[in-house]
């Protein structure tokens, strides 16, 4: 009820007689309780032995009565004793009138590179207020490194450690690829970007040698030609830790990627089938890379970052190793197991197709959209030389 407009319409004796007869109406109904919230909360693993944080939990309003909020944590793909300190029936207490209180709960840190995990926190309110939701989740960020070793050409990690297990790589150690993992997809036509070269299975533009695949943008003259690698239909996986040590070319109008697209996208077409660019480089720019996700809500989305270099150094002097890590509704993007984006399914709206099986793509394009062209700047040939690329998966 409007009394402020009431009291204007009648002045306040009237009100006062009203405010006391809507009063006596309102006897019989439940008194106004409130409402007790608590945010879901994401925290740091940190590298010490335990990491502690606080986390309030508000009421809606005061309350004349003293409230007793009950809570404990449930394992989900977080577990008690390995990943934080188990808490069972503990309480907290609102005395009359206030409205805020913090509970705490423990992390239980390491220096192993793990997957974001989760665990819940569950709660129980006397008959003086009301849950807005029973549960909260509480996030464990890793921060962690995977054993980074810096050698004289460029970061490299240890391949086995805790957690993970490989599931499939490729470290390029033939005189060719792998014909059972890799589809060469040829012809020119700008790709949707206009881009300039045209994509060939010639050893000049793509071979593998001393364990380094090399793929090689050339100038022949009347055209560009290069090389666009594909998966497709060979090698597709769902979720994973990937990881991809390369060394990058650069020069105005040079395009390097290594990304994914979805393996239902002769069904449903670009963007919805979605994709995930693990790393591109716009080569004016040589010591930035891209990491971004494009999708579909509403017409074609994207979101991502990018990831710099202190200058002068840039992407072609070293190997990097440029990852992903890919969960159910989430993923993030990493340098040198340096965390630079991340992106979940909440932040796309209806649209979330990365909980889909995918496959992967490694292309050095000339010229296109973003990157411009070719001028008399830039130096022919340039290649994209591959280390390895390793997909893991938690044990």
């Amino acid at each position: 009820m409007n009394f402020n407009f009431l009291e204007n319409f009648l002045g306040t004796a009237s009100l006062a007689a009203l405010m006391l007869l809507y009063s006596c109406d309102k006897n019989n109904e439940t008194p106004d309780l409130p409402a007790i919230s608590v945010p879901w909360f994401s925290i740091d693993e940190g590298d010490v032995d335990h990491r502690t944080s606080e986390i309030e939990i508000e009421l809606s309003h005061a309350s004349a009565n003293t409230i007793q909020l009950t809570w404990s944590t449930q394992d989900s793909s977080a577990h008690a004793g390995v990943d934080y300190v188990e808490v069972t029936g503990a309480t907290v207490t609102f005395e009359p009138g206030e409205t805020s209180k913090l509970i705490r709960v423990e992390i239980l840190s390491d220096t192993i590179m793990e997957f974001t995990e989760h665990f819940i926190v569950a709660f129980e309110a006397d008959d003086h207020a009301e849950l807005t939701f029973p549960n909260t989740i509480i996030t464990i960020q890793d921060t962690d490194r995977k054993n980074t070793q810096v050698k004289s050409d460029g970061y490299d990690v240890q391949k086995d450690y805790p957690g993970f297990k490989v599931e499939w790589e490729d470290n390029f150690d033939g005189s060719k690829l792998n014909d059972a993992d890799w589809n060469y997809e040829l012809g020119g036509g700008g790709w949707g970007n206009n881009e300039l070269e045209i994509y060939t299975s010639d050893p000049q533009n793509v071979y593998a040698e001393n364990g380094i695949l090399t793929i090689r943008a050339i100038d022949e003259g009347s055209k560009y030609t290069s090389a666009r690698l594909t998966t497709q239909n060979k090698r597709v996986f769902k979720f994973g830790l990937i990881e991809i040590k390369a060394k990058l070319p650069e020069g105005q109008g040079i395009w390097p990627a290594l990304w994914m697209l979805g393996t239902n996208i002769s069904s449903i077409g670009w963007p919805g089938c979605g994709e995930i660019d693990i790393m591109e480089l716009v080569g004016h720019l040589p010591g930035q890379v891209h990491g971004t996700a494009h999708y579909n809500s509403n017409g074609h989305q994207y979101s991502g970052n990018s990831y710099a270099l202190g200058i002068p150094d840039t992407f072609s002097k070293k190997y990097h190793v440029f990852s992903i890590l890919w969960e159910n509704d989430r993923i993030a993007w990493y340098v040198d197991y340096q965390l630079f984006y991340e992106i979940t399914s909440e932040m796309t709206g209806s649209s979330w197709p990365f909980n889909n099986s995918f496959f992967f793509i490694f292309n050095l394009a000339v010229g296109g959209n973003w990157p411009g062209y070719p001028d008399e700047t830039t130096i022919f040939p340039q290649s994209m030389l591959i280390d390895y690329i390793r997909v893991y998966k938690p044990e």
